[in-house]
């Protein structure tokens, strides 16, 4: 049987179920416990009724077998009830205040970790003072699910109020969380600015990364109302962070790497690939000089600042040519990427060269297409506007190396070639390395596939590569002196 069906069935038959109750208990407040215990069993045990037509000899052994539940349920407590009806009660000594303002607090607490339509049917109905058909047509819900709620609140807040709650340690101590998105098209603000500055979207995150939680759950964690924390998880899940499931609960949809997974991925391809590295390293400084014989602007620069350029270089001619899906996922407006999230302070992961922001190629709009790599520094992309002003007014004055097309396609191509093919291999093998890390670590339903999982980790990856790179002598330029932009390309 549905639940629905057996929602209509007893709301049809409550009179007779009250009035079953009452005969059995010795007071109204308790018969409406016992009817409200006996309607929540049928119906969260619907489903296993086989036979509709078998229903209300069913009905009535759930509520004989309820019954018997609450006799245990009297009979455990008894002694403690004898106790405080012994126990001769003054309404007005401190004491008596002292209970009534917890009590109150403590009901205050409870509504506020119930779900929408538990809370909203009970607020209109006991503070409000609506009535079951006003509720109803209020919230666009039938009868018997206000009544349901009415029910299953009542149920919820006894036994809240009666428990010690202890809030997660995230309600005073909240986990770092920093969102990354790789992208094509548009800088997306839209989804930079849910978590620049709040804290509470990535806790939610973190929280729900591993096991689906409910939003009196997450209430609990967290430390918030829930009439407050709703709103956070609708935005959530229209992004497409969160995802429902099942009838109240939710879990994050997107990869979260934590400090584990980077140290243990960060020394393993250190220790994997350090010497191809190696090896790279020494055959770009043996070519530097074939590279400032072809002529190009900039190529009169200095030496370290050219060969860290080429380095760069090689990096993303290694990047462009291993296998990699195209961006799937809108993520706002024109603009379609990967997100994906830190739960650990990225200035511990263990690599001394953090890249921070890359374009291969970045357009300015002037027929001119720039190489960016920033490491340790979110890159301005208004400087790449002002270098290109130097070069037209005075070629020779160029800060970054400018290269034609034909000066490009055979600096990459030819020159640098090998070690484009050689870096590209260094990369895939980092990526199925941290993509092995990241099956193990992630949650049941989350996919980890190499080829677009290493949108997420080149960074980390060109990181690992730049700290190899500078063990073996190619010197990181002084911030002072590069402007970030590796090349020009006209």
């Amino acid at each position: 049987m549905t639940r629905e069906k057996a929602q209509c069935l007893v709301a049809e038959n409550m009179k007779i179920l009250y009035a079953w109750a009452l005969s059995r208990v010795s007071n109204k407040e308790d018969a409406e416990d016992l009817a409200g215990d006996t309607m929540l069993a049928v119906i969260e045990n619907a489903h296993r009724l086989k036979c509709d037509d078998a229903f209300f000899g069913w009905f009535w052994q759930v509520a004989r077998n309820t019954y018997s539940n609450f006799l245990k349920k009297r009979k455990k407590h008894s002694c403690s009830d004898l106790d405080s009806t012994v126990e001769p009660q003054c309404e007005d000594t401190p004491e008596s205040i002292t209970v009534k303002k917890e009590t109150v607090c403590a009901l205050h607490r409870e509504l506020a970790l119930l779900a929408k339509n538990h809370r909203r049917c009970s607020v209109d109905y006991y503070f409000n003072e609506l009535s079951v058909k006003d509720i109803a047509e209020k919230y666009s819900l039938t009868p018997e699910n206000v009544k349901y709620y009415l029910f299953k609140t009542r149920k919820i807040l006894k036994e809240g109020i009666a428990m010690e709650r202890q809030f997660g340690e995230k309600s005073f101590n909240p986990a770092p969380f920093t969102l990354r998105v790789a992208f094509c098209g548009n800088k997306t603000e839209e989804y930079e600015n849910l978590f620049e500055k709040r804290k509470l979207p990535g806790q939610v995150l973190t929280s729900a990364y591993y096991s689906p939680m409910s939003i009196s759950e997450l209430c609990i964690e967290l430390g918030v109302p829930a009439v407050y924390l709703e709103d956070e998880i609708k935005v959530l899940c229209d992004y497409g962070f969160l995802k429902k499931t099942g009838a109240d609960k939710y879990q994050t949809q997107i990869i979260i790497m934590d400090e584990g997974f980077f140290a243990e991925t960060v020394e393993k391809c250190k220790r994997e690939y350090a010497g191809r590295v190696s090896s790279v390293c020494h055959s770009l400084k043996e070519k530097l000089s074939d590279v400032k014989a072809m002529g190009f602007a900039g190529s009169d620069l200095d030496r370290d600042l050219l060969l860290w350029d080429i380095l760069v270089l090689a990096m993303a001619s290694g990047y462009d040519r291993a296998p990699k899906n195209d961006f799937s996922q809108k993520i706002c407006r024109d603009t379609i990427g990967l997100c994906y999230g830190f739960s650990c302070d990225i200035n511990d992961v263990p690599v001394k060269r953090k890249a921070s922001s890359m374009a291969f190629f970045y357009n300015n709009g002037a027929g001119q297409k720039a190489a960016v790599l920033g490491f340790d520094k979110a890159f301005d992309f208004s400087e790449v506007d002002k270098l290109c002003a130097v070069y037209k007014k005075d070629p020779q004055k160029t800060e970054i190396p400018v290269f034609s097309k034909e000066e490009w396609d055979d600096l990459i191509w030819n020159i640098l070639n090998a070690e484009g093919d050689s870096l590209c291999e260094v990369i895939r093998g980092c990526t199925a390395i941290c993509a092995e890390s990241m099956r193990n670590r992630a949650p049941e339903g989350l996919s980890v596939e190499e080829d677009t999982f290493i949108h997420a980790v080149i960074m980390i990856i060109f990181s690992i590569i730049a700290d190899i790179c500078e063990e073996n002598g190619v010197v990181y330029p002084d911030e002072a002196k590069h402007p970030g932009v590796i090349a020009l390309k006209c």
